[in-house]
């Protein structure tokens, strides 16, 4: 008796898994340059992000983030966000918001992505960085924007998906 393997179906968490290392390359030293393969822990959120319902709709549309300080929160973040603009399936203009637990944090974050999108032309050419008002456009009107609690939320849009970057657990929360 034989047993029968069935293919696995890639899901979109494979997909976004897989996104890191074949898009993205790390831009501080000692890694500046490398492939961005996730931590096993970045890839258990990820996985647990993108979890599907039995309809196919994704589970959450928001999440909260908390690790310790470098633990690769806002690189992860940024990545991210840039898979949600070019190739999430889910909607056909998505609006990604980071809300980052101070004006810092955020500016970290958007210049990740910029980093990210400056380093690949095949971002480059999806995207568009306006730095004066810390968005990134994309061609299917997709938005970024990176803002800090403290600014305000997401107004009256309704974002694809909103990663919540609180303080680190040994500091303040808000």
């Amino acid at each position: 008796m034989s047993a029968v393997l069935e293919p696995h179906v890639r899901t979109q968490a494979d997909r976004v898994v897989d996104f890191f290392p074949q898009y993205l390359r790390h831009t501080h030293d000692p890694l500046a340059g490398d492939p961005f393969c996730l931590e096993p822990f970045q890839e258990e959120f990820i996985r647990a992000l993108f979890e599907q319902q039995e309809d196919g709709t994704r589970l959450y549309k928001q999440a909260v983030y908390a690790i310790p300080r470098k633990n690769g929160k806002s690189s992860m973040m940024a990545g991210l966000a840039i898979y949600m603009l070019i190739f999430d399936q889910m909607v056909s203009s998505p609006q990604v918001f980071i809300a980052a637990a101070s004006r810092d944090q955020a500016n970290e974050t958007f210049e990740y992505v910029c980093a990210f999108v400056r380093e690949n032309p095949v971002l480059a050419k999806h995207l568009r960085v306006v730095k004066a008002r810390k968005e990134i456009h994309c061609a299917k009107n997709s938005l970024y924007a990176s803002q800090s609690f403290r600014k305000g939320g997401a107004g009256s849009c309704r974002p694809a998906i909103i990663l919540l970057l609180p303080r680190s657990p040994q500091t303040h929360t808000i």
